[in-house]
């Protein structure tokens, strides 16, 4: 099962939006993408990220909001038809029902920087690719026994990706 979300993000007084989309297990977030808008294209693009990083499986369990760029045609005929996955969406207007990428957000804000308004988009660029890489390779979770995502997705060989 993995589940995605966009966050808003700020630089140089403009809004961002950050697509997520992590693996529930092991906390991992397997495919990110920075952008200026909300389109479906940068969902699209995040996901096409976490399923290369997965190594392609097929008949995963995709969870989401009911945002828009979940509920369009690009991110349906991606996720349905080339990957075969099955599509799960919160009730709307309960976050509560994706905690784990609203975790997530908050903690890529709060424990690494992103929720001030940076500089620029290349100083937010760079402030989200270490925050991606130190949350997935140094950040223990005492869910994962005090492993680190990496480390736990590593070890379980990622069989509870695939359905």
């Amino acid at each position: 099962v993995c589940s995605s979300d966009l966050t808003y993000l700020k630089a140089g007084g403009k809004d961002y939006y950050l697509h997520l989309t992590v693996d529930n297990y092991s906390r991992k977030i397997l495919g990110y993408y920075l952008t200026d808008n909300m389109q479906a294209e940068g969902s699209v693009y995040c996901l096409n990220m976490a399923m290369r990083a997965a190594g392609n499986p097929t008949g995963v369990i995709h969870h989401s909001d009911r945002g828009s760029q979940y509920r369009s045609e690009k991110f349906f005929d991606k996720a349905k038809n080339k990957y075969n996955m099955i599509l799960s969406m919160t009730d709307g207007g309960k976050p509560y029902q994706n905690a784990i990428v609203e975790r997530l957000n908050g903690t890529l804000k709060y424990e690494f920087g992103l929720k001030n308004n940076l500089k620029n988009y290349e100083t937010l660029q760079k402030y989200v690719q270490n925050a991606v890489f130190i949350y997935n390779n140094y950040r223990l979770h005492a869910s994962l026994n005090y492993s680190t995502p990496n480390v736990f997705y590593d070890s379980n060989n990622a069989t509870y990706f695939r359905t």
